[in-house]
């Protein structure tokens, strides 16, 4: 299997402009492998085309999307995010868990299903952290001047 070279925070810290993209199989390697060890993702590599900002009224406030149910290529990888809304279009992550827990409630009925899936999937690990660096410009709603 190819791995996308991780970052630790001594990698981060010396490197800042090198890019990474985490797919479905390195998340479920990292997951069985990594010791818990967290990871660093550029928010540039995220899949947000489905996600529209709404100009700067909306600065500082704060979102949550369930990423896979918007259709986005890399719901499966994140799951459900926090997003931080910030000047001139952009969007940063909130940290995100990489696990395969179970949520109660009726509306979490296809979550925990898609959750149990993909825990036969990933095999036996540790969750990890996801640290987002960076931000990501999202695409200005048509209607928005």
């Amino acid at each position: 299997m190819k791995m996308v070279y991780f970052f630790n925070q001594k990698d981060l810290l010396n490197n800042h402009s090198r890019l990474n993209k985490l797919t479905l199989d390195e998340a479920n390697e990292w997951y069985r492998n990594g010791n818990g060890k967290s990871l660093f993702i550029n928010m540039n590599s995220i899949d947000l085309s489905m996600l529209y900002s709404l100009g700067d009224d909306y600065v500082g406030k704060t979102y949550s999307f369930n990423l896979q149910m918007l259709g986005s290529r890399d719901g499966l990888v994140y799951g459900h995010l926090k997003f931080k809304r910030y000047p001139n279009d952009a969007c940063r992550a909130f940290q995100d868990t990489y696990d395969f827990d179970m949520h109660s409630g009726i509306t979490s009925i296809p979550r925990n299903i898609a959750t149990v899936f993909g825990s036969l999937y990933a095999g036996k690990g540790t969750s990890y952290k996801i640290n987002f660096y960076g931000l990501q410009t999202l695409k200005k709603a048509w209607w928005v001047k």
